[in-house]
C-alpha cells in the first residue's frame, strides 16, 4: 500500500460515524420525494442494494462509533489514575 494512503485510511475510519450518518440523512431526503422513492421501490435489486447498503453502513457507523467511545473511556481511567 502506497505511504499516502495510510493517513486517509486511518482519518476516513476516524470519522466513520460521522460519514455514516451524513449518508444516511442523505438517503432518508432521498426517500422522502416522492419520485425518486417509486423509481426505487419499482426495482427490487435497486430496494435491496440500498436497504443493505444502509443495514451494512449503519452497522459499520455504531461500531466504530462504540470503539471510540470505548478507546476515549479507557484513556481517560488511565489518565485519572
Amino acid at each position: 500500500m502506497p505511504h499516502f494512503l495510510k493517513p486517509i485510511i486511518l482519518w476516513i475510519v476516524d470519522a466513520l460515524p460521522d460519514i455514516s450518518n451524513l449518508i444516511l440523512v442523505l438517503v432518508g431526503v432521498i426517500m422522502s420525494l416522492p419520485k425518486l422513492a417509486e423509481k426505487i421501490e419499482d426495482y427490487a435489486i435497486a430496494r435491496y442494494t440500498l436497504a443493505i447498503g444502509c443495514i451494512v453502513l449503519g452497522l459499520a457507523g455504531f461500531i466504530v462509533g462504540v470503539n471510540q467511545r470505548r478507546q476515549a473511556t479507557s484513556q481517560m481511567t488511565t489518565l485519572g489514575g
